[in-house]
């Protein structure tokens, strides 16, 4: 059976790790790009194996040219792991507002422009992530707590 799920132009499939499953994807595939004239970036894709490892990952694709990647990986900015995501799969996360701050200068704005700029921006990067999976209190702390260091 092949799960998917698709948001804009990417798509996320779930198979049996089987030589039968991979052929049919690959069988949908390729009718896929005759009768649309899109070609599938295989040098964009990736394969990841759950329970897997590299090795047999790679022998269910031989001849792909796809990356092949073990868990924890991410998908459009999202944590894929077995179980429960902890908090260095939200680093990804706390990075970016890192990075964020590291460039602006809060010094020059006003405290209604601190809040603004934060309301803004920096409160809404963790949103969609928020509204799949279960933030760790440790995380929401540090994300509160660069926030308020811009702030003051």
């Amino acid at each position: 059976m092949v799960l998917h799920l698709q948001y804009a132009d990417d798509t996320l499939v779930f198979l049996e790790a089987s030589f039968r499953e991979v052929d049919t994807l690959k069988l949908f595939l390729h009718c896929f790009q005759k009768a649309t004239r899109f070609k599938v970036n295989t040098l964009k894709s990736r394969m990841v194996g759950v329970g897997l490892t590299t090795a047999q990952v790679r022998d269910l694709v031989p001849g792909w040219d796809c990356q092949v990647e073990d868990l924890p990986t991410s998908y459009l900015g999202l944590p894929l792991v077995l179980g429960k995501p902890k908090k260095r799969h939200w680093s990804t996360i706390t990075d970016k507002v890192d990075r964020r701050l590291a460039g602006w200068q809060g010094r020059f704005l006003t405290m209604a422009g601190r809040a603004t700029l934060i309301q803004a921006t920096l409160a809404n990067s963790p949103i969609y992530l928020m509204s799949i999976l279960h933030m760790p209190a440790l995380v929401a702390n540090r994300l509160n707590e660069l926030m308020r260091n811009l702030l003051w």
